[in-house]
């Protein structure tokens, strides 16, 4: 699942690099990262900085069903996105 920081015209924020913390309900987060060469942050912590606005979160569901992941900043909600699984 692509994480992606836009403005308010929905343009990509490639200046504006951000810690970002991922959590997944009704699965499992494998690995949270970004492209930075020269990161010294962990990817199964579910707390990274972005690189040059995005990220990249790889989840597993447990079983069928719902999928929530929840992206936050500085504490606050940024966003959340479902995604139906099917056996």
């Amino acid at each position: 699942m692509d994480v992606v920081v836009s403005g308010e015209n929905g343009k990509v924020e490639a200046n504006s690099d951000m810690p970002v913390t991922v959590t997944v309900e009704n699965g499992t987060l494998l690995a949270f990262g970004s492209a930075n060469p020269r990161a010294q942050e962990r990817f199964e912590t579910g707390t990274y900085t972005t690189y040059y606005g995005r990220a990249q979160a790889v989840v597993r569901a447990a079983q069928a069903g719902i999928v929530t992941v929840t992206v936050h900043s500085g504490g606050t909600l940024t966003a959340k996105a479902q995604v139906s699984v099917v056996e």
